[in-house]
């Protein structure tokens, strides 16, 4: 049986446990991207498109920005780039959603 990761990004308030498990949430999701073990999960994202969207771009960012930083190290051009991807898209999640990004 696999686990079920539900991220709603239209949440009733932002208090600290929302924020909390927010966070562990793209934390795990972060890391099956990223091919670090994690169980099987079913992952549902609740929200208009447009907020799942910037989710996803946010998502894709950070991996993106995380494989350059593991392949290529701080300092290259390609991490580079992939970090200003990645602000702009962590930019547009915040403004759609009105949550903060939970990953520096």
């Amino acid at each position: 049986m696999s686990k079920k990761l539900v991220i709603d990004l239209e949440p009733e308030s932002l208090n600290e446990g929302f924020l909390s498990t927010f966070k562990v949430g793209v934390s795990t999701i972060l890391k099956s991207l990223l091919g670090i073990a994690t169980p099987a999960m079913e992952l549902v994202v609740r929200g208009s498109s447009d907020k799942v969207k910037a989710f996803v771009d946010a998502l894709a960012g950070e991996a993106s920005y995380m494989k350059a930083f593991r392949n290529y190290g701080l300092d290259s051009p390609q991490t580079h780039r992939n970090k200003k991807k990645l602000d702009v898209a962590i930019k547009s999640f915040e403004r759609k959603t009105g949550i903060s990004w939970p990953m520096e």
